[in-house]
């Protein structure tokens, strides 16, 4: 069974949105970008990598991406994308994505504000993508199971402004915060059955500060090389969610949905237990890449090219924001 845990030192923080569309958009943002394809698990035992990808999709332009960067001498990976669109007098758009990630913590950052005068668009979602990937081979001496913890601290912007009188019901500024997980282990030739170790996803509908913990539990098998492969990502999407076109309602509608994670995520020390659930002490942990599972990571230097723009280089509260500010209220 696939365990996870939510650790909250902040309050009530964690609130799932309860919208049916908004759910449906979320889980294809994540879930169906988040496979991982069955040839990295084919063959021989992959070499331990990081991998940062963004995008960022406007309902007016369509989907937009970085090229990948992938790095395999431990320094990080490292991906950035950023972009602005306007049409005077019916909308202002602008979307970043950003990811550093090395082996064991990641930076990301995603946004997506504007405004738009509903005049009869289509569904009008626009959303910011960030993924990370770390791939690692490790091998643990005995025990069936390992826990890891992840400590995430960040800032989420998720607000809604619309001129008075108009329906923002229908109208979406959220982030999610997602990571998948899967592990496979290596007999010496061929890669074992697989087992996926998690995929939990945090939704946030209003701003606020985030200090959290998750906690995968990851099976292994004993004595056996294991190909684990952690996938953290960040999302951000605004506008109208429902289906069908924008209703025709003379009025402005603002969204700032913003997930600033720059703040690093890391990977805590791992906690061993035996198929019993009993904790074990002084196991023998090795690994492709150097790091250390056993003591966790330490806030990253990140090296040339490592570094995430901070929120300040945002290029989406321009003009367009500035023209109705004055109706911005807070969800």
């Amino acid at each position: 069974m696939v365990l996870f845990r939510l650790l909250d030192s902040g309050g009530d923080h964690l609130k799932i949105y309860s919208s049916a569309i908004c759910l449906r958009i979320g889980a294809f943002l994540v879930f169906g970008l988040l496979t991982i394809p069955a040839s990295l698990f084919a063959g021989p035992i992959a070499t331990p990598s990081l991998t940062s990808s963004t995008s960022v999709q406007a309902f007016s332009v369509g989907l937009e991406t970085a090229p990948p960067v992938t790095t395999t001498n431990g320094s990080p990976a490292t991906s950035n994308i950023s972009r602005s669109y306007a049409s005077q007098g019916f909308y202002s758009l602008g979307l970043q994505s950003s990811m550093s990630i090395d082996n064991g913590s990641w930076r990301g950052l995603a946004g997506v504000s504007g405004f738009i005068n509903a005049q009869g668009f289509g569904t009008a979602v626009s959303r910011a993508t960030a993924v990370g990937d770390i791939f690692d081979n490790i091998l643990i001496a005995s025990g069936s199971y390992f826990i890891l913890p992840i400590h995430i601290t960040g800032n989420v912007t998720a607000d809604i402004g619309s001129s008075p009188g108009f329906d923002s019901s229908s109208w979406v500024s959220t982030v999610l915060l997602g990571y998948r997980c899967q592990v496979n282990s290596f007999d010496g030739a061929n890669y074992l059955p697989g087992s996926l170790c998690g995929t939990p996803q945090l939704t946030y509908t209003s701003s606020q500060q985030v200090d959290t913990v998750i906690e995968l539990t990851i099976p292994f098998t004993a004595g056996l090389y294991s190909t684990f492969n952690l996938r953290p990502s960040v999302q951000a999407f605004g506008g109208y969610a429902a289906n069908g076109n924008v209703p025709f309602v003379p009025g402005l509608l603002t969204f700032n949905a913003q997930g600033d994670f720059t703040h690093t995520a890391m990977l805590q020390a791992i906690r061993i237990y035996d198929a019993q659930g009993n904790l074990l002490n002084g196991v023998s942990v090795q690994s492709d890449s150097g790091f250390n599972y056993l003591a966790g990571a330490t806030a990253p230097d990140p090296g040339p090219g490592g570094t995430v723009p901070e929120p300040s280089a945002f290029i989406l509260l321009g003009g367009g924001l500035g023209l109705v500010g004055l109706l911005r209220r807070k969800r």
